[in-house]
């Protein structure tokens, strides 16, 4: 795990690095969180690590692959209280399925599925997760989650995925490009009035 405290340096570091090789590339400070640590980080340690404005901030939470149980759910509960929107990471890969999500995403929280599982992988069962959340319209992203050369990014096969589900193409393309931007500038919407389960 790596100290919160760090990470500013950290990104510091690599913000001049692009710099001085020349690349335009801009580098946001935040991590994803498992949910464990949701009870030990301070609140000056998750605003660290928080993403979007004053009033809208949100965290990356993972989603434990083992299944969401009452542990998650409380952790979830608790970074709500604690006045944080929060951001599923690949949702699709949790043994419970998309079901056991759902009470979250009813309650605002936003889904992130893995570019990797919607274009088959990591399996038959994430991808078909992967395609329920992004046909149904409960995935606000498509992220990466690119950890190494085995976990490539996988953006380009993810569009096309979310192409061939019947996306339209600035649909699918929104799912890698303005929606993340938006999230940034504007952060987590209001949560929804209702939303069936």
């Amino acid at each position: 795990m790596t100290d919160v405290g760090e990470l500013r340096e950290r990104v510091a570091e690599l913000r001049a690095a692009l710099r001085s090789a020349g690349l335009p590339l801009r580098v946001e400070l935040g991590a994803e969180l498992g949910h464990t640590m949701a009870g030990r980080l301070s609140q000056r340690e998750l605003e660290a690590v928080a993403l979007g404005p004053r009033g809208a901030r949100w965290l990356l939470l993972e989603t434990p692959f083992a299944g969401v149980d009452e542990d998650f759910r409380a952790a979830v509960g608790e970074l709500r209280e604690r006045g944080f929107g929060l951001v599923l990471a690949h949702p699709e890969r949790n043994a419970g399925g998309v079901d056991a999500i759902l009470p979250e995403l009813a309650r605002g929280a936003l889904a992130q599925v893995n570019a990797l599982s919607l274009s088959g992988g990591h399996g038959p069962a994430a991808e078909r997760a992967a395609r329920r959340l992004v046909a149904g319209g409960l995935a606000a992203l498509l992220a990466s989650d690119a950890h190494s050369r085995r976990r490539p990014p996988a953006l380009g096969a993810g569009v096309a995925a979310a192409r061939a589900l019947g996306l339209a193409p600035s649909a699918a393309e929104a799912l890698v490009s303005t929606r993340p931007a938006l999230l940034l500038e504007r952060g987590v919407p209001a949560p929804p009035r209702a939303v069936a389960v």
